[in-house]
C-alpha cells in the first residue's frame, strides 16, 4: 500500500523536499525489498516527493523440504516461508542456492526456465495449475489435486497456446469429471484416461 511504501522508504512529512530529504536513500531503502523491481524517486514541485515503482509478482513456490521458496516470473527469490503461499507449487527441483532478491539457483536450469515460461503462458491463457511436478519424461501439471496433465513443457505450452487444453478441461468439467490424466503429445494429440 502507499502507507507501507512511505514507511519502507523512511519518508517523513513536513520537511523541506530539497534539504534533509535524500532521494537516493529513499530509493536504496525501497530497493532492499525483493518485491521492488523498478523504483524511481523524484521531486514534484512545489512540495511533494513522488515515488513510482513496479512490484514483482509471485508466480510459483518451489518446494524445498518443509519450506516454500516464492519466486517471480524471472526466478527471483521473493521470500522463503513455511506457510503455503497458495500459488502454484513446483516439486522436483534441486536447489543449490536461495538468496532473497537474487535468482534461485537449481541444478535443473532448463526445467526451471521451461516451467517459468509455462506459468507465464498459463496466466495469459486463463489456466491455473495447483502444482507442477518434474518427471524424467517431462512434467505433471495438476489443475486439481486429482486431475493432471502429463507431457513435455513444450507440448503443454503448445496445447495452451492453441487453446486445445482449455477445450479439453472445459469438456471434462461440463461432464463433472474432476479426476484423471490428460496426456499431451506433440501436435494436436490429447488423450484422457480416468486413472491417475
Amino acid at each position: 500500500s502507499d502507507e507501507e511504501i512511505v514507511v519502507m522508504g523512511n519518508c517523513k512529512t513536513g520537511g523541506n523536499i530539497f534539504w534533509g530529504t535524500d532521494l537516493k536513500d529513499i530509493k536504496a531503502r525501497l530497493e532492499k525489498d525483493a518485491y521492488m523491481e523498478d523504483v524511481h524517486v523524484k521531486r514534484a514541485l512545489p512540495n511533494t516527493i513522488a515515488i513510482e515503482l513496479k512490484e514483482r509478482k509471485h508466480v510459483a513456490a518451489v518446494v524445498y523440504g518443509q519450506h516454500y521458496v516464492v519466486i517471480d516470473k524471472d526466478g527471483i527469490v521473493l521470500r522463503n516461508t513455511e506457510v503455503d503461499p497458495k500459488i502454484t507449487s513446483v516439486y522436483g527441483l534441486t536447489i543449490s542456492k536461495i538468496e532473497v532478491g537474487q535468482p534461485i539457483e537449481v541444478e535443473e536450469k532448463v526445467k526451471l526456465r521451461q516451467t517459468l515460461e509455462m506459468l507465464s503462458i498459463m496466466e495469459s491463457k486463463d489456466m491455473y495449475f495447483v502444482k507442477i511436478e518434474m518427471t524424467d519424461s517431462g512434467v505433471d501439471a495438476y489443475i486439481l489435486d486429482n486431475l493432471v496433465y502429463k507431457g513435455t513443457p513444450q507440448n503443454i505450452m503448445e496445447a495452451m497456446k492453441n487453446k486445445n487444453l482449455q477445450k479439453v478441461v472445459t469438456g471434462l468439467f461440463n461432464l463433472k469429471i474432476e479426476r484423471g490424466t490428460i496426456n499431451i503429445s506433440g501436435g494436436e494429440y490429447i488423450s484422457f484416461n480416468p486413472a491417475i
